[in-house]
């Protein structure tokens, strides 16, 4: 069986540093998912792992591409993990863990 699969690059934006987590932020039909990463622990002669800001991205099944956008550009720090709660009567939020740093919470619009 041969199996024929499409050229599929990520972003740009997904190849600059280490990714640690994804977390589903999809309000329509389309899915999507905010990516977080970044490692600081290196030697200074490799240099830390720091231009990965939290990105948005999503496919297109139709054009077999995908399109990123950044989110949170003033958002800094080693993201750990990021989970979607549900708030009591308030629609969704995240939670980002960054290392050595406090939580952040993050209110998704509906």
């Amino acid at each position: 069986m041969i199996l024929n699969f499409k050229k599929m690059i990520l972003p740009d934006e997904l190849q600059l540093a280490p990714i640690m987590s994804f977390a589903s932020v999809a309000s329509g039909a389309r899915p999507a998912f905010l990516v977080g990463g970044n490692f600081y622990g290196v030697t200074p002669y490799e240099g830390r792992y720091d231009a990965l800001q939290p990105t948005i991205i999503s496919f297109n099944k139709t054009n077999s591409s995908f399109h990123s956008q950044m989110a949170l550009r003033a958002f800094d720090g080693e993201v750990r993990d990021i989970k979607r709660i549900r708030l009591q009567n308030q629609g969704d939020a995240l939670i980002i863990t960054r290392n050595n740093q406090g939580l952040a919470f993050i209110k998704l619009l509906q």
